[in-house]
């Protein structure tokens, strides 16, 4: 390359950078460390990012020089060199990777409960933002420690014949997580009660759907689902409205609503694991967590041939208008039950009915079949669910998955090389 041209060359690949990560969405195996530096900075402090791994892989080198040590015999330079060749290489591997995404995708991917429910191959994925964002969902649930179930992409029937898709959802014996899953990028503003939100990416800003909203509608469906069949009740809350970012992204953090968490994998995953009993009220719900999931898990096992079929299917539907829902309206009603003569806040649509629940401070919409008109199911169903024999054939090949070891490996090799060091050096 001429040496005349070495800038501009330099200046057209950042700008080719900047714009492929400008709008916050994750690579399939790079770690948020390592995005983040792409995205906001340029090409001097990344540079000075790149040095500080070279000085931390050297670690051992210079803690050996530190400790005076002139002269080691051959056996021990050679061990030492190994090991800060290999120290640095795994510091870069952390950095530069998402390791339990790494360790999922390399590793008996073909296998996964992620491929056999969806039929994605693994090259499908890494070529598809939205894909990423869903298969991270897989991820998170390998890195979830409490009792759960996990479904994807499931497609909830609605009484009106029309169904919602779920990205993913994670069923612990306390709690149904409803997650929708987001690779993108960008800062939203906006009320949760708003139906657009803004959304600023650098200086451009856009309209945006209220990404709450669009997971409550999922919730809904799953809620309305579960009360027909009698396997949960009029007034428990069962599910939680999450919204699973792997991109860059930030949500509205006022006045959030009772049922809804946002974060990326990592806050996630220690909510869920660390706050999943605030639910429990001390009764075995083994056999509840069990039966959601074996009644749910029809809807989850399309091909993308049925899928595609339903897609069309609902597409003719929509434009005969067979599948409007409308607005909610929303009235204060007496409530008389119990003896008590309390004022209800209630909203309806044409399929489902809602009840504002507050715990003083902050509220959210606990979905009812006892109130109001609630419409039958339609027999005409979009999403009918697969045969059992298919459900049977998916649950013989499922097996437990074992814990994700490749980060934890990593950061003992860390710790155990420089300790091993350090006992030279002494």
């Amino acid at each position: 390359m001429p040496y005349n041209n070495y800038n501009n060359y330099i200046r057209n690949a950042n700008r080719r950078a900047k714009t492929k990560f400008e709008n916050g969405k994750m690579s399939l195996l790079g770690s948020k460390f390592y995005i983040n530096i792409r995205m906001k900075s340029d090409s001097y402090l990344s540079l000075i990012v790149a040095i500080g791994i070279c000085i931390i892989g050297m670690a051992p080198i210079l803690i050996l020089n530190q400790m005076g040590v002139q002269e080691i015999n051959s056996i021990i330079s050679v061990i030492v060199s190994m090991i800060s060749k290999f120290f640095f290489l795994v510091v870069l591997f952390l950095i530069v990777f998402d390791a339990d995404t790494f360790e999922c995708y390399t590793f008996g991917y073909d296998k996964s409960i992620y491929h056999r429910a969806t039929g994605v191959n693994k090259y499908e994925i890494a070529r598809d933002k939205g894909l990423i964002g869903e298969y991270k969902s897989y991820v998170l649930h390998r890195k979830i420690k409490v009792p759960h179930k996990v479904l994807f992409n499931v497609c909830v029937p609605m009484p009106n014949g029309n169904y919602q898709e779920v990205d993913a959802i994670i069923i612990t014996n306390n709690i149904i997580y409803v997650l929708e899953c987001k690779n993108r990028g960008g800062r939203f503003v906006g009320n949760y009660e708003d139906k657009k939100w803004k959304q600023y990416i650098g200086s451009q800003v856009n309209d945006a759907e209220n990404i709450y909203i669009q997971n409550q509608k999922h919730t809904m469906a799953i809620d309305r689902f579960l009360l027909e069949r009698g396997i949960i009740s009029n007034g428990q809350n069962v599910c939680m409205n999450v919204v699973f970012s792997s991109g860059n992204m930030s949500l509205p953090k006022k006045n959030i609503p009772l049922d809804f968490i946002f974060g990326d994998m990592r806050f996630i995953a220690n909510y869920i694991n660390r706050h999943d009993k605030v639910f429990d009220d001390g009764t075995d719900t083994t056999q509840t967590m069990e039966k959601i999931y074996h009644a749910l898990l029809p809807y989850s096992l399309y091909t993308k041939q049925e899928r595609a079929a339903m897609l069309e299917e609902r597409k003719v539907r929509s434009e005969r208008k067979e599948l409007a829902v409308g607005d909610f309206y929303t009235e204060k009603v007496q409530d008389t039950k119990n003896g008590t003569h309390s004022q209800l806040i209630v909203r309806h649509n044409k399929i489902y009915t809602q009840i504002y629940i507050n715990d003083g401070k902050s509220g959210c919409w606990q979905t009812r079949t006892d109130l109001g008109r609630n419409i039958r199911y339609n027999r005409y169903q979009i999403s009918k669910g697969v045969g059992q024999h298919r459900v049977q054939e998916f649950l013989n090949k499922t097996r437990a998955e074992s814990p994700l070891i490749i980060k934890k490996c990593c950061i003992a090799f860390l710790v155990v090389s420089l300790a091993v060091i350090v006992l030279i050096g002494l």
